[in-house]
């Protein structure tokens, strides 16, 4: 993932995933936003697949999905983010 010196949060990233993950929007909020359009894309190509019957949207959406899965697993395991607590201030 691509940081910068900007604080990004781990709970953020992983709120925006769950609502928006399928349109790439944490990766926006994660500053790739190559990669966001990737997922933009993915989704787009599948909707007009579908309605022009080109029979390829049920593999984009497939592929879509194995990579908004991915990109959870790499949030989770990031070490350049955290959860903006630790559990001493609980």
């Amino acid at each position: 993932m691509n940081h910068t010196n900007v604080y990004k949060s781990k709970l953020i990233a992983i709120i925006l995933w769950f609502f928006l993950g399928g349109l790439g929007i944490h990766e926006f909020y994660l500053g790739n936003p190559k990669k966001a359009f990737i997922f933009i894309g993915l989704i787009v190509f599948a909707i007009l697949s579908v309605i022009f019957r080109f029979y390829l949207g049920g593999l984009l959406l497939l592929a879509n999905s194995v990579l908004v899965y991915v990109d959870l697993f790499l949030i989770i395991f990031d070490k350049n983010m955290d959860f903006g607590w630790s559990v001493h201030e609980l």
